[in-house]
Order: structure tokens, then C-alpha cells, then sequence
């Protein structure tokens, strides 16, 4: 009820505002472009600003701001996350409300939801930009300070993680990596980025050797059988491994391989013992083009809910045994340097606003996790999408058969079709069953490349055309449709959540078009394989079934979609209990890089180098005959080096690096031992975290100091052509008692 308030409050504030902006274009409208760009820059009136943003975007981009995106972009600038209809013009909204905080002297991100809407908004706003005398570009740009820089989000968390492990200040990405305020940062799909990607630590990794015998556990694993029951599902029908299993393996290890008594199994043999289920897991539990893709001789994980895929998000040793599985090269090996969730790098940001078409779903959570609060912008046109519901099947052969003939009838009549699959199997499977019909129909995978991708979507909206892909398909883009009845999508699969099916709805009936969306599931999808049969929720979702292969049910369809809704509404609990567990499990890590950037920062800072490291030297050492050795070591280091000054700064870089490499993977140790099979004891983790923190901090400037002493005896050895170190073993004695 406050809520309702509230907004009433607000939308009719944001329209009074409005109205006065697109007043105030009257008089701007015969400035020349010079004094337009003055009057930006050289104003403090917002509401004046705006006008003068309304005036370029009508002169530069031939966009003329409807009134409801100017209502947006001034809740926007205000702190609000955007509920904000597809279609309804978000790219214009979020360069608008860049170029106002970018004017008041803040540093401002615009993150998208992949690499090419990063690039091409970058692109298209650009003229925006340069007449409001704003300097902007993609987050890759280098040469000059960007004032406003589109990226994906997660490849801005890594330029952020990589600034923590700079050796210096040249091309710093973030300016609150050394310190300066005032940032802030746009998300487009803020609540798909904030929530759903944040389950996903962010991780910058080096090429490391590997310590797993892939060839022969693998052999293993292709002579032991696969089994149905080795599989369960839990309620929301994620597949986990039964009892069963384990106790196969165990048998199958001790008695059919001899490795090892069961007592000894859990000690010696237990990396050998995890190894094989990770690798029982690539070759019987994960299918190539629904779990996984093949491209560029790599395996890349495929998500599902986006459509995308990505190198990143498979553990390293299940990696390896996929490459053996697919006759690939082996993957390059790799440990953490560094690592963070998106959300530790998202509240680094001074302020955080975004826009969604689905924001609203997600308030409570957004609000709770970031303390963001929700605007839902009223729509410029009503929707005209026609909404079919669920249908419903006993199997999946009647699905595809139902899809099919949906499809057909929808070619006929020549409107364009849109078939949304769950995954790069099914929808090359679908590919093939309409081709037998007709040649107007396209496939759009993850395999394609970004040229074939904006081809593909170019074309689906011609008449008869249908495209068959995965949720990838025109995120973020306008298909343009001849018919007068719109783009049909069929989607056949449910989504795991309400979210992942109303973001689809975004992609037909744009800006008041018609369109019309309708759902195909079956019994046996995934989402449902949690279910006993002889639950009442099964038989309640089986007496929802169509009857009918050619004809739907459009009021069962329709009913269906309430349960449907439901049922998505609890897998979304579970996904949230599983953010708060990575959150929590990450969050002892991430508070502990505090001390790297001030560390950092005093490097970057230092600004007499050789008086630096002799303080270093007389504060961290007590042994005298140390003391004095590593001063002499530091005299004729610099004799030799006229550079001395850069190349210890660099040194110093480098060797905090590899110490907080060092100190992580201790870090990423106890996560696993905690989180590991049959264990989850946060407690312990965050003592054995604040303990190796207490430790690392104590002896950082310690280990530092040697560490750099130590290079530069290496070097000074190999000048002066000496047989050895200039440490001999009494020093090293007494410098590890030190």
C-alpha cells in the first residue's frame, strides 16, 4: 500500500519535471551547436541540462526524447533502478543520465550485458557525447582518459581485479583504484547482472603445471559403468549423484582397481577418489550442446538462461577431463591470482543505478543486497502482445509435434517465427525438423559469430522466416517485422525462473507493435524431473495437460501459467540461498584485499625510492649483520642501476603480487576444505581466514623486503660473474630467523 503510494508520489513528480525540461527546449532551440555544448558545460540548473541533452540527442542522433524517457533518465539520476519497458528507448536513457553525472566530475560505467551492446552503444551515443563536450568510449580505448566507458560487466570486474596487481599507474581502468571519488555505475539488465551473474566469483588466473593423471582416470571412467540410478534430482530438478553412486565408486576403486582398503581411501587416495567423480562427471553426467560447446578447440561453458557462452565457470580438472572427452588438446592449466564476486566490485562504485525490463521481480532483493530502490517507468504505448500461456504436455514428442504444427500454421499465414530452445542441441534438433518443410529458416547458435548473429536478426523478421536459436537471440535489439500481426515467438522449454520468461516477451510487440509469445513444456523438462510421480504436484501439473497435438487449449494455457509461475518462484529461493552461500563464502576473501590496494598504493606513491627501502630495511630487520648485509646488497644495486627508481618500484609490484598469489590460494585452500563433501562450517573458514589475514599482515613487509633483496642479489650475481649468492648459508640462517 506505502508502496503504491509512493510511486504515484514519484511518477507524478518525475512528469511535473518533465514538462518543465521539454519547456526549457523552446529556448534552446536556436542556439547554435557551440553554444549548446557551453550551455552544458557551463550550467548548474539540471533541469536546464537535460533540455540541453534533449536538443543534442534531436541534433546529433535524430532522436527526439519521448516524454517518458525523460521522466526515466530524471528518477535515473536521482538514484533509481529503471523498471523500464522493452523497446521504450533504455540505450538513449542510460547515455543521458552518463553525460549528467559525467558533467558534475564523476567517472561513469556503462555496463551492458555482452561485449558487442557494449561496443555498439559505445558507437551510437558517441555524437551524444562529443556535442556535450564529454569525452566517451569503450572500456579498450587507451590513449586518453574516458569520462564515460560502455563495458560488459564482467570484463570491467577483471580490468578492476587487474589494477590490484599493476606494477605501476599507467592504464589504471578504474580511478577509485588509486583512490579518486566520485564513480558511478549504469547497468543495463541490472537485475539479471546483480543477481544472477553474482553466484559466479570473477578470477584472474596464471598458467600453472598440472597434477592430474587425466589419461588413466579417464580410462578408468570409460570402463565403469553408467547407470540411471547413479543420477536424483532435487525439487527444483538440479541433478545431483546418489548414494548409490558413491558407494559404486568406492566398490569400483577398492576392489575392481585395487587402489586402495576403504580406511585408506578418504586419505592418501582421496584426491585420486574426487578426481574420478569429476571425470565420471564429464564423460556420463554433461552432454556436448546443452551442457557445453566445442569452439575454437576449447570446451566453453553454455548457460541456459542467457544463451551465451564463456571460457570461464568450469572448475579446472572437470576442464581437462571434457578436453580429453572431445580428443581436444589439453586446456591450459591454471591458478587464481586474484579473485572477487561482481558484487564486492559493484559496491565499490559510489553509486549504482541501472535499468531492466524485469526490475520490478526483483526489487525486494536488489534493495536488500545493494539498498537500491525501484521506479517502474510508465509505459509510452500499451502493450499489444498477446500472451498464450503454458502449454502443456504429457512428453516430449508431443511438444515437438505441438511446436511444429504451431510453427507451421504460422508460416502460412506468413509471419515471421521466432523458436527459442533451451539449448544449442535441442535447437539444431528443431533446425532440422523444419527444414523438411521449408527453406526459409535460419539457425542462430552459439557457434555463430557476431557478424552472423546481427545478419540472422536483420532477417528474422521477414515474412515466413523462422529462426531457431537459444535465449541469445536480439537481446538488447529491435527485429523490424513486415507482418501486420507481428513476431510469433515459440518458446519451447520453460525458463528457470519468471525472469528468464518475461525477458523473452521483450523480444516481440516492441514499442506498441503487435507480437505474440507462447510457451511449450513437457512433463519430462527439466524443471519438472524433481517431482515424484505420485506427488500431488505432479498429478496437479498432469491433469494441466493438453489433449490436443494440433489445436491448443488457449484457457488451459492460460491457467497453466499460474503453477508454472509458482513453481519458477521456488527455484528462484533456491537460487538466492545459493548467492547468500557463495556470498558468504567469499566475502572473508574479498574483505582481505583492502590491504593489497593500500599496499599497492604506497608503491605506486613512493616517491624516493632508495630512502624507501632502507627505512624498509632498518624498521623490518633486528639482526644487525643482516641488517647491514641487505644495505650493502641495496648500495651496490644501485651503483649498478641508473633506473634504480623504476625498476624498484617494479619489483616491489611484482613481488606483492606473487605474496598475495601465494596468500590467496592459501585463502581458496580453506574454502575448499570447508565447502567440500559432507562439509559446510563457516565458522571455521572465516578463523582460517582471519588467521592467515593476521599472518600475512605481520609479515608482509617482512617477506616483501627479501623478496626483493633477493632479485636484486640474483641480478647483482650474474653482473659481477660471482659462483654464487651473496647470502651465504650463515646469512640465509639468520635472515629465515629474522
Amino acid at each position: 500500500m506505502l508502496s503504491n503510494l509512493i510511486h504515484t508520489v514519484n511518477k507524478a513528480k518525475y512528469k511535473k519535471l518533465a514538462d518543465i525540461v521539454i519547456e526549457k527546449t523552446k529556448d534552446l532551440n536556436l542556439l547554435s551547436d557551440e553554444d549548446i555544448k557551453d550551455a552544458f558545460l557551463n550550467t548548474d540548473e539540471y533541469l536546464k541540462k537535460f533540455a540541453v541533452l534533449y536538443v543534442i540527442s534531436e541534433r546529433t542522433l535524430g532522436l527526439t526524447p519521448y516524454h517518458v524517457q525523460i521522466m526515466a533518465s530524471l528518477a535515473m539520476y536521482d538514484g533509481y533502478v529503471l523498471n523500464m519497458h522493452t523497446g521504450e528507448g533504455k540505450t538513449l536513457v542510460g547515455a543521458m543520465v552518463a553525460a549528467m553525472h559525467a558533467s558534475d566530475g564523476k567517472e561513469v560505467t556503462v555496463a551492458t550485458a555482452n561485449e558487442y551492446l557494449a561496443r555498439r552503444d559505445s558507437l551510437s551515443m558517441k555524437p551524444l557525447f562529443e556535442s556535450a563536450g564529454i569525452l566517451s568510449g569503450y572500456i579498450e580505448d587507451r590513449g586518453e582518459t574516458l569520462q564515460v566507458r560502455y563495458s560488459n560487466l564482467l570484463s570491467s570486474c577483471l580490468m578492476w581485479l587487474e589494477d590490484f596487481i599493476r606494477v605501476d599507474m599507467k592504464n589504471i581502468s578504474h580511478s577509485s583504484s588509486v583512490g579518486s571519488s566520485g564513480t558511478v555505475l549504469i547497468i543495463d539488465e541490472i537485475d539479471y547482472s546483480l543477481i544472477e551473474l553474482s553466484s559466479t566469483p570473477v578470477a584472474i588466473v596464471e598458467r600453472v603445471s598440472s597434477e592430474v593423471d587425466v589419461y588413466n582416470i579417464f580410462e578408468a571412467v570409460k570402463n565403469a559403468k553408467s547407470n540411471a540410478t547413479f543420477f536424483v534430482f532435487s525439487e527444483s530438478g538440479e541433478p545431483r549423484y546418489s548414494d548409490e553412486f558413491y558407494a559404486y565408486v568406492e566398490d569400483y576403486l577398492v576392489n575392481i582397481l585395487k587402489m586402495s582398503t576403504l580406511d585408506a581411501l578418504y586419505s592418501n587416495n582421496y584426491s585420486i577418489y574426487i578426481s574420478f567423480v569429476k571425470c565420471y562427471t564429464a564423460v556420463y553426467g554433461m552432454k556436448k550442446d546443452r551442457d557445453y560447446v566445442v569452439s575454437d578447440d576449447c570446451v566453453k561453458r553454455f548457460d541456459q538462461r542467457t544463451g551465451r557462452t564463456t571460457r570461464a565457470g568450469f572448475e579446472p580438472a572437470l576442464l581437462e577431463f571434457l578436453h580429453q572427452k572431445e580428443l581436444l588438446p589439453p586446456p591450459q592449466k591454471t591458478s587464481e591470482i586474484i579473485s572477487c564476486s561482481l558484487q564486492h566490485y559493484v559496491k565499490s562504485f559510489e553509486q549504482i543505478v541501472g535499468l531492466s525490463g524485469t526490475a520490478m521481480c526483483n526489487k525486494l532483493e536488489l534493495n536488500k543486497t545493494y539498498g537500491l530502490k525501484v521506479f517502474s517507468v510508465p509505459p509510452r504505448i500499451p502493450s499489444k502482445l498477446i500472451n498464450r500461456g503454458y502449454s502443456l504436455y504429457k512428453t516430449d514428442e508431443e511438444k515437438v509435434a505441438a511446436c511444429i504444427s504451431y510453427i507451421q500454421k504460422k508460416i502460412n499465414s506468413s509471419q515471421p517465427v521466432l523458436v527459442v530452445c533451451e539449448d544449442d542441441m535441442s535447437a539444431i534438433s528443431y533446425f532440422n525438423l523444419v527444414s523438411e518443410f521449408t527453406e526459409n529458416v535460419s539457425l542462430l547458435i552459439s557457434s555463430n559469430s557476431e557478424d552472423d548473429e546481427r545478419s540472422l536478426i536483420n532477417s528474422a523478421g521477414e515474412n515466413s522466416r523462422v529462426t531457431i536459436t537459444t535465449r541469445m537471440c536480439a537481446r538488447g535489439t529491435d527485429i523490424v517485422v513486415e507482418h501486420d500481426e507481428g513476431l510469433c515467438l515459440c518458446v519451447t522449454a520453460v525458463g528457470v525462473t519468471d525472469v528468464d520468461d518475461l525477458q523473452l516477451n521483450g523480444r516481440t510487440a516492441r514499442a506498441g507493435r503487435r507480437g505474440e509469445v507462447s510457451f511449450f513444456v513437457s512433463m519430462q523438462d527439466s524443471i519438472f524431473k524433481g517431482l515424484k510421480k505420485d506427488s500431488i504436484p505432479y498429478r496437479n501439473f498432469l491433469s494441466l495437460s493438453q489433449e490436443s497435438i494440433e489445436f491448443q487449449n488457449k484457457e488451459l494455457s492460460s491457467i497453466t501459467t499460474k503453477p508454472i509461475r509458482a513453481f519458477q518462484s521456488n527455484r528462484m529461493k533456491m537460487y538466492r540461498e545459493n548467492r547468500s552461500r557463495v556470498a558468504v563464502y567469499e566475502k572473508p576473501i574479498e574483505d582481505q584485499l583492502i590491504i593489497l590496494k593500500k599496499k599497492r598504493l604506497e608503491i605506486w606513491n613512493i616517491s624516493a625510492e632508495q630512502e624507501y627501502l632502507t627505512k624498509m630495511i632498518s624498521k623490518n630487520i633486528t639482526n644487525e649483520l643482516l641488517s647491514n648485509h641487505l644495505h650493502d646488497v641495496l648500495l651496490r644495486y644501485t651503483e649498478y642501476h641508473g633506473d634504480f627508481n623504476e625498476k624498484l618500484k617494479k619489483m616491489l609490484g611484482s613481488q606483492l603480487t606473487a605474496l598475495w598469489s601465494v596468500h590467496n590460494s592459501k585463502l581458496k585452500a580453506y574454502q575448499r576444505e570447508c565447502t567440500g563433501i559432507g562439509a559446510a562450517d563457516v565458522n571455521k573458514f572465516k578463523n582460517n581466514c582471519k588467521q592467515a589475514f593476521e599472518e600475512f599482515a605481520l609479515n608482509l613487509n617482512t617477506n616483501l623486503l627479501m623478496s626483493v633483496m633477493a632479485t636484486m642479489e640474483t641480478e647483482l650475481a650474474l653482473i659481477s660473474s660471482t659462483s654464487g649468492s651473496f647470502l651465504d648459508s650463515r646469512t640465509t640462517s639468520q635472515m629465515a630467523d629474522a
